[in-house]
């Protein structure tokens, strides 16, 4: 095969198996917002019939974003808008479902943040959030999840998760849990002592920065919880 046969080849390959798992992940992108507004729905007739004080609201941002807020909390769905081939560390390269077809290693991404809802309802732009999972989905629509804690066990094996309403409805409902269960603690007092007067400036009011994570706060298990 002569180079021009080659660069042919591969373009087509590449090409093919780049826009299929950008397809797919576009497909399990949607289905995360139709699965979130059902939660919505759900949500609200449990919980906001009764207390009206819990928020509880689904987010639509366009193409590449959607958020999903409950009680003292957002998650935030980001798509990636290129696909990526897995980690050349990636023991799944190994396995005979890669070897077999090469192109399946091929994934899009969708990142997953938590972020504090006090952080999005101030526009605390300096407020860190934290990325508690990461999805893939491949060229045949099978998926697999990176996280924090048990969301990087739990489907953890490219080969054997496939993605439907129901796969998606669990990851929801796992990355809700999940999120509920680790809450913000306070560092020791003599951590953080001082704070700038410029800090100070870009916050609304006093009572935003003993709420932000960045002024105080850590997730357990995060890196900042030393």
């Amino acid at each position: 095969m002569n180079f021009n046969d080659r660069i042919i080849e591969l373009i087509k390959v590449k090409g093919l198996a780049n826009q299929q798992a950008f397809t797919n992940c576009r497909q399990f992108f949607d289905m995360i917002k139709t699965e979130l507004k059902e939660t919505e729905q759900f949500l609200r007739s449990s919980i906001v019939a009764t207390e009206p004080t819990i928020h509880i609201e689904f987010e639509d941002k366009g193409r590449l974003e959607v958020r999903f807020r409950f009680a003292n909390d957002v998650l935030l769905f980001f798509m990636h808008t290129t696909a990526v081939t897995l980690d050349i560390n990636n023991p799944l390269l190994k396995s005979g479902y890669i070897k077999e077809k090469p192109s399946r290693a091929m994934c899009g991404l969708v990142y997953v943040y938590n972020f504090l809802n006090d952080t999005l309802k101030y526009n605390r732009v300096q407020d860190a959030g934290e990325l508690v999972a990461r999805i893939y989905v491949n060229t045949d629509n099978h998926f697999m999840m990176e996280g924090k804690r048990q969301l990087g066990i739990i489907y953890n094996d490219l080969t054997s998760h496939i993605v439907n309403p129901e796969s998606v409805k669990r990851i929801i409902q796992q990355l809700i849990i999940h999120v509920l269960e680790v809450d913000p603690v306070a560092q020791p007092f003599d951590s953080q002592p001082m704070v700038s007067l410029q800090q100070i400036i870009e916050t609304s009011s006093p009572a935003e920065i003993i709420s932000g994570r960045r002024f105080g706060f850590v997730i357990p298990g995060s890196n900042e919880d030393n």
